[in-house]
């Protein structure tokens, strides 16, 4: 009886034991689970869209490989990740317009500026004031990342604003504020040039460059508006020059025109006066034609002679002039003028 007793708690301590041991088990299961878990998601890092990663190793603290990493998740394994570059393009601006990131580029001019006369670099000095306001783009190119990234590691931005602001510096100072006023697109030529050199010294890839505004000299600027004053003085002139020619040129054809018209009514009205006449003098012709057919055909008729027809011509005169006066046993003539 005693015997059996001790079997029976013997086997309870055993299966007490056994379970004991299997929870052990699965609790160190699930701790190697959730530390591998963690170990796997630590060795994974991803990249945006519009982002480039270089494999960094912090064991080693330097790139792994030379592979340019583009959007996606990687497995790099524990304690590497990327570095990360934007793939976009970047901009750097200087000025005093809202929204600058830097201050304006301040650089003296080269020789051939004049407040005398703008026309004349002759007689003209340098050293005069501008005050740039500039805008620039730029992207990282993935060939060259490796080697900017060697160089710049990720403290890139304040290397490449100095170097950018120096080159636009001394463009500036190789040019006139004249050139600034009538040459801007050689300025910007020669100023996106410069850049495009340091641009590739530093490993990136240079896009484009806008300059945003120009502030002249003050004793620059002043003669500028003079000189613009006085051009315009000059336009003006000429411009009322051309009105007072255009002027007298239309009152010359007005003249001619005038002229002419006259001259085509005296001749309309010499013409009339020529076309009356000779209908006048037709009709007068008609009538003493007429008149004569009439004569002869009286004197064929009633047989008279010329004295007799000079008298019978006289006394229808007189019977068809109503105020006619004949006087009897006078001298016809004196009063006849005859």
């Amino acid at each position: 009886m005693f015997q059996q007793f001790v079997d029976e708690d013997d086997s309870s301590v055993v299966g007490v034991r056994l379970n004991a041991k299997g929870k052990l088990c699965c609790c160190t299961f699930s701790v190697v689970s959730l530390i591998s878990l963690i170990l796997v998601l630590a060795s994974i890092d991803t990249l945006e869209p519009l982002e480039y990663g270089l494999h960094y190793s912090t064991w080693s603290k330097s790139i792994v490989n030379q592979k340019v990493y583009t959007s996606g998740r990687y497995f790099l394994g524990l304690g590497h990740k990327f570095v990360l570059f934007p793939n976009t393009k970047q901009t750097i601006s200087f000025g005093t317009l809202p929204g600058s990131m830097y201050g304006a580029i301040r650089a003296k001019t080269g020789r051939g500026d004049s407040t005398a006369d703008l026309g004349d670099p002759g007689s003209s000095y340098g050293g005069l004031n501008n005050t740039l306001s500039v805008a620039l783009q730029y992207q990282f190119s993935p060939p060259a990342l490796h080697a900017m990234y060697r160089n710049y590691k990720l403290n890139y931005q304040t290397p490449f604003r100095l170097e950018f602001e120096e080159a636009i510096r001394q463009v500036a100072s190789t040019f006139t504020q004249f050139d600034y006023w009538k040459n801007l697109d050689m300025v910007l030529h020669e100023m996106h040039s410069r850049l495009n050199r340091s641009a590739t010294s530093m490993h990136i890839e240079f896009l484009s460059v806008q300059l945003l505004e120009v502030l002249l000299d003050a004793r620059f600027e002043a003669a500028l508006v003079r000189t613009q004053v006085e051009q315009e003085h000059k336009k003006l002139a000429e411009y009322e020059l051309q009105v007072e020619n255009i002027r007298q040129e239309t009152e010359v054809v007005r003249a001619q025109a005038n002229a002419t018209i006259r001259v085509i009514a005296a001749t309309a009205g010499a013409e009339q006066t020529r076309v009356i006449k000779e209908a006048e003098a037709q009709a007068t012709a008609a009538s003493v034609n007429a008149q004569g057919v009439s004569f002869r055909n009286v004197k064929s008729s009633l047989g008279l002679s010329p004295d007799q027809v000079v008298q019978y011509t006289w006394l229808k005169v007189v019977e068809e002039k109503k105020n006619a006066k004949v006087y009897v046993g006078v001298d016809p003539s004196p009063v006849m003028g005859v």
